[in-house]
């Protein structure tokens, strides 16, 4: 993403706006896609970024206190799920699935919104509830799955 995506949509803004250099501002893995890029191609990022906001930059999963990210992260898992996914030929870990995400979201409200606040409560899998607002689960849902490369997944682990 940081040498192909990044710079596609630099290369945009650029043709668009006329400037030469832009300011980048990205959260999370907007900012791993950055830093991946600027140290992978390095004179590209210094001809067209001026200044780089980076915000909530993951480095590793291996130190979340979430149990399921953490788990995920250790280094027999990784190399089983990578081998696994590579053996079957499937890079799209978790695509998006409209009855997952779609249909979930009228579920959530019901009793509202219990059910699903419950579920994203009681679970540090996926969510922790002393940084995650259980309320809001309707709206993480909307999004869930989303979708992503494997070999992401092996980067932040």
């Amino acid at each position: 993403m940081g040498t192909k995506d990044v710079p596609a949509l630099i290369e945009f803004i650029v043709k668009k706006t006329g400037h030469e250099k832009i300011t980048y501002m990205g959260h999370s893995e907007g900012t791993t896609q950055l830093m991946a890029g600027a140290s992978l191609m390095p004179d590209y990022y210094k001809s067209r970024v001026n200044l780089a906001v980076l915000l909530a930059p993951p480095a590793s999963m291996y130190y979340n206190p979430t149990t399921g990210l953490h788990t995920m992260s250790k280094a027999p898992i990784v190399n089983f799920v990578i081998g696994f996914l590579d053996t079957i030929k499937f890079w799209n870990i978790m695509p998006f699935n409209w009855v997952a995400s779609k249909a979930a979201q009228p579920i959530c409200k019901l009793f509202d919104g219990a059910i699903c606040n419950l579920f994203a409560g009681s679970s540090d899998t996926l969510f922790d509830p002393t940084i995650d607002d259980p309320s809001r689960f309707s709206a993480f849902v909307t999004h869930l799955p989303s979708g992503a490369s494997a070999y992401n997944y092996v980067h932040y682990a």
